[in-house]
């Protein structure tokens, strides 16, 4: 199955008038770094009246969905508009009945001159109506609210392999426990809210020409298991939170963005695992390397050589496994690239 480009567009706003937003015969000068830069275009005067609204991406929003925020409809630039910006928050459903029902910040980046943020609903968020509010230093405000909606998952069965000890009762018990271990030293891992480390979009792991087709399988960049279906191991059941690329052993895996290396080690469940922190919450991580040629605490571009596909940990084959994750929350990455205008080139089992 082809996958099409997202739709883009204001998919749900809510637009008010915000006038006066900088001192009289002055810019604003909140952020002394910033008025210079803003003084050499002088877009925005006293006199300006900007009608501002709220972008919400995508249009349904389930379970486990990343959710694309932007202030759009300003006349000046992405970052004069973020100097103004008080504070912004998102009021959501918990994933269980007391938790995350407490207002969250939100941190807005100037992504091709719109401010962007992102938000990752959990694939067991509560679902029900979520609040996204923000109010500027002048003292306006916009708000806006959206649906999440539940996510129908499937079950599939797949077996304990033999190098983590075989499909035995014991064997699904202790990848559970180590799996439970790991996640916490994964979920743990820093990534810096206030600041993004990229500027332009995401982009896939694998190169489309390192994969090629053959008489039974397609080339290109194909998805061979999807976010979100429940694996059943006998008596345990893990969630598949991330995609798996169609990857033959020693394809070269590249970052999908700028960022840091947090995590660059060898885990008996996830194999060789990379996590990037691409920074505003956002992390990409990289698992069943077959080699990693990056280190903690290492700079990397933006398509930068990074690792290599194998088949080490808990898997069946070789592949790539990605996760993505705003703010500890992994959704769905198929989703997340298609804000980016990106999609898969097929599906393939």
């Amino acid at each position: 199955m082809v996958v099409g480009a997202a739709i883009f567009g204001i998919i749900i706003a809510v637009a008010i008038v915000v006038g006066s937003w900088y001192p009289t015969n002055t810019i604003n000068t909140v952020n002394a770094t910033n008025a210079v830069s803003l003084a050499t275009t002088s877009v925005i005067t006293a006199t300006t009246t900007s009608t501002l609204s709220i972008s919400i991406l995508p249009k349904h929003i389930i379970e486990g969905d990343p959710v694309m925020i932007t202030i759009v409809g300003t006349t000046g630039t992405a970052d004069s508009l973020l100097s103004n910006i008080k504070n912004a928050t998102l009021i959501a459903p918990g994933p269980n009945a007391t938790d995350r029902n407490t207002a969250i910040s939100l941190h807005f980046l100037n992504y091709k001159n719109i401010p962007t943020t992102f938000y990752g609903t959990g694939i067991n968020q509560k679902t029900g109506t979520t609040t996204v509010g923000i109010t500027f230093k002048n003292g306006s405000k916009l708000s806006v609210s959206f649906f999440i909606g539940a996510r129908i998952s499937q079950t599939e069965n797949l077996a304990v392999p033999a190098q983590l000890g075989g499909n035995s009762t014991s064997s699904q018990k202790q990848l559970v426990t180590n799996l439970f271990k790991q996640n916490t030293i994964l979920a743990n891992t820093y990534s810096n809210p206030n600041i993004s480390y990229w500027t332009s979009a995401f982009t896939w792991p694998i190169h489309a020409g390192d994969i090629p087709s053959t008489p039974t399988s397609p080339g290109g960049i194909v998805i061979t298991d999807t976010f979100g279906y429940i694996r059943s191991s006998g008596t345990e059941t893990i969630i598949h939170k991330g995609i798996d690329f169609k990857a033959p052993p020693g394809t070269p895996i590249y970052s999908v963005n700028a960022g840091y290396v947090r995590v660059a080690k060898l885990f008996s469940v996830y194999g060789n695992t990379i996590v990037v922190d691409h920074g505003l919450g956002i992390q990409s991580w990289y698992m069943h390397l077959s080699k990693m040629v990056v280190t903690p605490s290492e700079v990397v571009k933006q398509g930068q050589l990074i690792g290599y596909s194998g088949e080490t940990g808990y898997t069946e084959g070789p592949h790539l496994h990605l996760s993505i994750r705003i703010d500890g929350v992994s959704i769905d990455p198929i989703k997340f690239y298609a804000l980016f205008g990106l999609a898969p080139d097929s599906y393939s089992n």
